[in-house]
């Protein structure tokens, strides 16, 4: 008996699933943004080209891109995906050769909405200094990327901290309130935890505190925080003893690489925006990875000389 069946080609607008897909792009003007998803059915990853195809238009400026997925050979339908553009041109920065954009960070800290340039200019200042309140204020937009307390002057909120030389009613204030909350920022202890000095450059070692207890706090994989992560950094006995698990973190997931010619991870220096951008982006990607490592083993799968 001949039995007869028809396969009938999977949807890319209603089988396939979509992920990979960052908050938001950072706009450099070098090149239009082009995002290259991943494309799944039933477990299996689709591979472009010959599953599926991608279009897109109003990508070459800050604003709202579109992808059109379209299927192919065992698959079939499209779908349109919207994306967000953020306008990441800086006078400042040579998109040629400065590090920071060569290698895509200043794009991804604009694009994911943790940075932007200083308010009435257009610099982003990559070698300035980081205070301690800029840094707060990255993790509070990644933890809140809907909040307006942060850009909108109408959305400042007052000190709800003990911190006495916290500044209410200015654009990091509610990053403070929230870090404190969570503690991620718990003050000075030499003025037994009573300040919290905003204003102040943020050390490497410091900002890497801030790092590792945030992604304590947003349950990321905590392995590698130990002295053993950065044991063959040259000047490994400079990090303070309360920073070893941080910086050893940090180390162990690519936040904090060192120096390129000398591996120096200059601990007790100052950070500068640069440095914050692609730590920052690097601390947010590990806990978008962690989240999908979860995911995937919930479900039952496998899963397998500058300063930076």
């Amino acid at each position: 008996t001949n039995v007869f069946f028809e396969i009938t080609p999977a949807s890319v607008a209603d089988d396939v699933v979509v992920s990979g897909m960052a908050r938001g792009y950072g706009y450099d003007g070098t090149a239009a943004v082009t995002p290259k998803p991943t494309l799944t059915y039933n477990g299996m990853t689709l591979v472009e080209g010959a599953d599926y195809t991608l279009a897109y238009a109003d990508n070459s400026a800050p604003g709202t891109g579109k992808m059109t997925i379209t299927g192919k050979g065992n698959y079939t339908g499209t779908r349109v995906v919207d994306f967000t553009i953020r306008d990441a041109r800086f006078g400042d920065i040579n998109y040629g050769s400065d590090w920071v954009s060569t290698e895509g960070w200043v794009q991804k800290a604009v694009g994911y909405g943790l940075m932007s340039g200083y308010s009435g200019t257009t610099n982003f200042g990559p070698w300035d200094n980081v205070t301690r309140e800029q840094a707060i204020t990255v993790l509070f937009r990644d933890a809140n990327p809907d909040s307006k307390a942060t850009t909108d002057p109408a959305a400042y909120e007052g000190n709800q901290t003990p911190f006495t030389d916290a500044k209410p009613n200015t654009y990091s204030m509610a990053a403070i309130n929230w870090a404190y909350k969570n503690k991620i920022m718990t003050g000075d202890s030499s003025t037994n935890f009573t300040t919290v000095r905003p204003g102040a450059p943020i050390s490497r070692e410091e900002l890497a505190a801030l790092l590792y207890r945030y992604a304590a706090f947003q349950k990321a994989d905590l392995s590698g925080a130990e002295a053993a992560s950065y044991a063959n950094a040259p000047d490994k006995a400079k990090v303070s003893s309360w920073a070893t698990e941080a910086v050893g973190w940090c180390f162990a997931h690519g936040v904090m690489t060192g120096n390129s010619q000398t591996k120096e991870l200059n601990p007790q220096g100052t950070a500068q925006r640069a440095a914050m951008a692609k730590m920052a982006v690097v601390t947010v990607d590990q806990i978008s990875a962690s989240r999908a490592s979860v995911a995937a083993q919930s479900a039952g799968a496998l899963v397998a000389g500058t300063w930076r």
